[in-house]
């Protein structure tokens, strides 16, 4: 009857939209982090307003200390600067003055493995990895997606040792996949954080580029300017990722979207980005707290 056909075309009209949601994809906002401040080279205020404000998905995280570095503290900072739906992982080595980490929502993504690779020249932080699987609305895996691979990185302030630690990055990340080549990986692939490099154009970055790894889009702030210290007279701060990658990248954007999209990805200077109310609870002048010598790089993606 045409009541059934009708009945009938809902009830499919609404499983498609069911299926379509499921399959859905929603923009990842990935982040390097050094946002530690004052004299202890760890997190504060600051640092922990400027995250919660970017509401980022997955970040690479420098100088990750807070408090005692106790579990409980490390969760607490967590849990301020990101969420209680956020997982963490920071490498283990206790010897490590300032380590470095991964911190991601569980709700989008699905830890698959995890550790950490020695400096071959810094004895005091390492290269932690994190292998992650994004998740469908209803938490199965994305079959369809690719699995994320991301290196949180903080290279020495010595171009030399910068040269030796980005060249031994890349033959891990390879050793790690079994490929001669970063081309070859085929996970979605990410080398973030601060590499003390002074530009684009430095060696320690041409190094992962040539190695199939791409410093594009270049984000920036609100005045355009790509650098990445205080002082913004240095772009040390990079998220670099593989093309495979780079094909679902996606302007950044906050409300009100007409006055705060970043087609290219932000770096954030809190001291003149408008409005600030957009990225609550950030403040006007938490980039320029004493201590805080990086700005936050930010790239969104559809996953």
């Amino acid at each position: 009857t045409t009541a059934m056909r009708k009945a009938a075309l809902m009830l499919l009209a609404m499983l498609m939209t069911l299926l379509m949601l499921s399959e859905r994809t929603e923009s990842v906002r990935v982040c390097a982090s050094n946002l530690s401040s004052g004299n202890d080279q760890a997190y504060h205020e600051a640092g922990i307003n400027q995250l919660r404000g970017l509401n980022v998905t997955l970040a690479a995280v420098q100088e990750f200390n807070y408090g005692n570095n106790s579990p409980a503290a490390l969760r607490s900072f967590v849990d301020q600067a990101f969420g209680p739906s956020y997982d963490f992982y920071r490498s283990d080595n206790t010897t490590y003055q300032i380590p470095n980490g991964v911190v991601f929502d569980r709700n989008r993504f699905r830890l698959m493995d995890n550790g950490t690779w020695h400096s071959p020249v810094i004895f005091n932080r390492g290269f932690p990895y994190t292998r992650l699987h994004p998740l469908l609305a209803d938490g199965s895996d994305d079959k369809s997606s690719p699995s994320l691979f991301i290196v949180s990185l903080h290279l020495s302030t010595q171009s030399s040792k910068q040269t030796v630690e980005a060249q031994r990055v890349v033959e891990l990340i390879q050793e790690y996949y079994g490929v001669n080549s970063l081309t070859q990986v085929t996970d979605y692939l990410i080398v973030a954080g601060d590499f003390n490099a002074n530009s684009g154009q430095s060696q320690v970055v041409r190094i992962f580029v040539e190695a199939g790894l791409l410093d594009e889009p270049v984000p920036v702030d609100q005045l355009g300017d790509s650098t990445t210290n205080q002082p913004r007279s240095k772009r040390h701060d990079f998220v670099l990722q593989n093309q495979l990658l780079l094909a679902t990248h996606q302007p950044t954007v906050f409300r009100p979207a007409s006055l705060t999209t970043y087609p290219d990805g932000l770096v954030l200077d809190t001291r003149i980005f408008t409005p600030i109310s957009a990225i609550f609870p950030a403040q006007q002048g938490d980039t320029g707290v004493d201590g805080m010598q990086h700005l936050a790089v930010v790239k969104n993606y559809a996953i």
